[in-house]
């Protein structure tokens, strides 16, 4: 669904333009309900609409409402493959990880070279304890389909941590940092790994340069407070 040069008239017309925000990230405490209620006016045959809604909704974590709008695709397209992924989700912010995990093990089992779901089981299993080692074997598959997912690089650093590797713990987390430069956490948890190592002189070199270039320097300040002589 993409906005017309000329946007039908009425509750349509609302939804091409609330649908075109949400995609863009804009305002999206505004657009969502906005795009919810135009939708129900509107009534359009297409499920993308309301698979935009329900990003929007699980971006502004409401997980119940997600659920709803998803259960709604799921009505008219059973097999969905997006539309139970984002269920599996909704249904893990609610804390309803079991339900998850069988959602995205069956979408595995009908599809096994899809890595977002099993990027989400990575993440529904790095949150569990003993969970660590069955998140990095997920991980690392998810890497051979996708070698630049900047986010599994950063959690398969999480799990070798949780595991005891500080090394590779490292080398993915630097791996993250140079695919995004940006990531906080991949900062934060690669000090975490070089000072296991010993390493603590080059913990602070790292997080003195993402102090200058992180998304949230502040973290990095604390952390390095933290660790400073």
């Amino acid at each position: 669904l993409t906005e017309p040069e000329h946007a039908p008239a009425g509750a349509l017309g609302e939804v091409y333009r609330a649908v075109a925000a949400v995609r863009m990230g804009a305002s999206l405490e505004t657009a969502v309900p906005h795009l919810a209620e135009n939708l129900e006016a509107a009534a359009p045959d297409s499920t993308v609409p309301w698979l935009d809604l329900a990003q929007g909704q699980l971006s502004l974590q409401r997980w119940a409402d997600a659920g709803a709008t998803l259960g709604r695709v799921l009505a008219r397209s059973p097999g969905n493959p997006l539309a139970r992924e984002w269920l599996a989700i909704a249904l893990a912010g609610r804390g309803r990880s079991g339900e998850a995990v069988e959602l995205l093990r069956e979408l595995l089992a009908e599809d096994p070279d899809r890595p977002e779901p099993r990027f989400n089981l990575a993440r529904l299993a790095l949150a569990r304890d003993g969970g660590a080692e069955e998140a990095a074997g997920h991980l690392r598959r998810v890497l051979e389909l996708r070698p630049n997912q900047v986010a599994a690089w950063h959690y398969l650093g999480e799990a070798h941590l949780a595991l005891g590797r500080p090394v590779e713990a490292a080398d993915a987390l630097r791996r993250a940092l140079e695919l995004d430069p940006g990531r906080t956490d991949a900062y934060l948890r690669l000090a975490d790994a070089l000072v296991a190592l010993d390493r603590r002189d080059e913990a602070l070199r790292y997080l003195r340069h993402g102090a200058k270039v992180a998304a949230r320097p502040e973290e990095l300040q604390a952390k390095l407070a933290a660790l400073e002589p």
